[in-house]
């Protein structure tokens, strides 16, 4: 994939299964919750900031922060307190009438009365606040002339002097224009403003549900293909193993990807066997923890450079798959008695000679003496251009480090499946005795089941010595 958005996309569609699950929970809980859904009423107030003595847009102005004031749900929660409302209220709320000083107060219940009841008084109450909250400023700043005008003309006024007087009225004048002044009150033009049904949206709670799920299921399937310890695609052996892939194989067996498949093995067989004039080249051609692939791409690029005229040796040195009819590998590589070359060389073409797995029952780690398989290689470079040896699996087989260290290049080769661990170790094989590695190829299977699960006995440390001890 090219870009990061082109990797979401391919895990989404790679495990699609995961999509699909949780879209059908998702599913199935819309549908749940629109079956089980209950009729709301919301029941509402009508009340207004309006006033005569101020513009209408100011009048708007203020009835939408005293919408902005109620909908703090900390405020709702001690109104609703002291305003006693009892019942099943779901929620509460105010909003404004248009561009208008009229303001709604709204409580929401499954009873149609307890509804319009818990929005009357939650209306009553609020106004009875703000008013009260108005009053009180209105109080002070009254108790503060009286006590200016008894400071100033206390004395004066017990003696009735016209002057003193004269101040007491004006200041009756201005406390009754003070007691007069409402331009911030609120009032309740309707306390029963009226109640509306809502039914349950049955079709939208189901759709929201399944759209709910689908995006889950998406959001699912990107980090489960994240967070997943199996190799499944190129840019999982790039970010999760930190190896850039030389080519990926399309899934075996199907006829939609045959030619393809086909073209690319001749590709691997370009590439990482060209030719060098005077000089044979060994390649192993082996998988990070198991599969077939790894023998098949040998075989390919064996047969490609054979076909072209080079004198090609293949090389069958997995010995865990069983060993055949005729004399081979194991055979050579015997420790008590090893069988000439020719004995084990068969000739496909003239250009063209295998060696297969022998019929010799020995344990591989004991067969594979690094001396003994150096001089092997040695013998056979002498005699052909390009040897290409099937090895076993890198990070399960210990006589795999050996044969890798003796060729000129390893050509490492991940199944789809495989345990980045597995990957990981294969590669730390490979640089522990400093072998070359010629590239990393993805054979794709077209699923993601585990690869390379078990370790096999022939493989484990405490089973070495007595399977060589049951060979002698």
């Amino acid at each position: 994939m090219s870009s990061n958005f082109g990797v979401l996309i391919d895990r989404i569609r790679r495990y699609k299964w995961l999509v699909a699950i949780v879209t059908l929970i998702g599913a199935i809980g819309g549908i749940s919750s629109a079956m089980t859904a209950k009729t709301e009423y919301i029941g509402q107030a009508v009340l207004t900031a309006a006033t005569e003595s101020r513009p209408a847009e100011e009048d708007t102005g203020l009835s939408q922060g005293y919408v902005f004031f109620f909908n703090e749900p900390s405020y709702q929660v001690g109104l609703a307190e002291r305003a006693g409302v009892e019942g099943d209220v779901l929620a509460y709320s105010a909003r404004t009438a248009a561009l208008s000083p009229v303001f709604y107060i709204t409580a929401t219940s499954n009873s149609a009365d307890e509804a319009q009841k818990a929005a009357t008084t939650m209306a009553l109450q609020f106004a009875k606040e703000v008013n009260d909250e108005f009053q009180q400023t209105r109080d002070a700043t009254i108790a503060a002339m009286t006590k200016e005008l008894q400071d100033i003309w206390g004395a004066r006024l017990a003696l009735n002097e016209p002057q003193a007087l004269s101040a007491q009225a004006q200041l009756q004048q201005r406390i009754n224009d003070l007691l007069a002044n409402r331009v911030n009150d609120v009032t309740v033009l309707q306390p029963e403003g009226g109640v509306v049904a809502l039914g349950p949206a049955k079709a939208q709670d189901a759709a929201l549900g399944l759209l709910g799920g689908l995006l889950l299921g998406c959001i699912a399937a990107v980090l489960f293909g994240a967070i997943s310890k199996r190799i499944v695609t190129d840019y999982d052996v790039a970010g999760k193993a930190g190896l850039e892939v030389l080519e990926v194989l399309p899934p075996t067996g199907d006829p939609r990807y045959s030619g393809a498949r086909a073209v690319r093995l001749g590709h691997l067989a370009n590439i990482v066997t060209r030719p060098q004039p005077g000089h044979s080249t060994t390649i192993a051609v082996a998988a990070s923890a198991g599969g077939p692939t790894a023998d098949e791409i040998g075989t390919a690029i064996a047969t490609h450079r054979a076909a072209q005229g080079i004198r090609t040796v293949l090389i069958h040195a997995d010995l865990h798959e069983g060993t055949g009819d005729r004399r081979g590998l194991a055979d050579l590589l015997s420790p008590t008695d090893p069988i000439g070359l020719a004995d084990a060389l068969t000739e496909v073409s003239a250009n063209f000679h295998t060696i297969g797995p022998g019929v010799a029952r020995a344990n591989p780690v004991a067969l594979f003496e690094p001396t003994r398989w150096s001089d092997l290689l040695a013998t056979l470079k002498s005699r052909a251009d390009l040897v290409v040896v099937c090895a076993p699996a890198l990070a399960r087989n210990a006589e795999a480090q050996v044969i890798a260290d003796a060729v000129d290049k390893t050509l490492l080769v991940v199944e789809q499946g495989t345990r980045v661990d597995d990957v990981r170790e294969a590669v730390r094989v490979l640089e522990q005795v400093g072998a070359e590695l010629a590239g990393v190829v993805l054979a794709e299977t077209g699923a993601t089941a585990p690869v390379g699960k078990d370790v096999p006995a022939q493989a484990r440390p405490e089973t070495v010595g007595a399977t060589a001890a049951g060979s002698e």
